[in-house]
């Protein structure tokens, strides 16, 4: 199973389980990211990538995107709202 190295850390990163340097290499700490999800899943803590990991991450990042996308359409419902309000204030003048 080939990874690219620097997507795979920046995914640890952005769900929090890495806090080195984005070096593309299989560092240790690379490894003890890899070990504390290991531990989540219930996978023995070697620090090897499995496909259960890789998964695990898929789904992380996914359940982001939703919430992302969520406080995007919440943003933006906001935005429309005061919009309304505005345009009915100066309507109205």
């Amino acid at each position: 199973m080939e990874i690219e190295m620097k997507y795979f850390q920046e995914a640890l990163k952005i769900l929090g389980f890495y806090s080195g340097e984005i070096s593309g290499e299989m560092d240790e700490k690379t490894k003890e990211a890899v070990r504390s999800i290991q531990k989540i899943i219930g996978e023995e803590p070697d620090g090897e990538i499995s496909i259960r990991v890789l998964d695990y991450i898929k789904n992380r990042l996914g359940e982001i995107s939703v919430r992302s996308a969520d406080l995007q359409e919440y943003i933006q419902d906001v935005i429309d709202e005061e919009y309304d309000e505005f345009e009915e204030d100066f309507l109205e003048d």
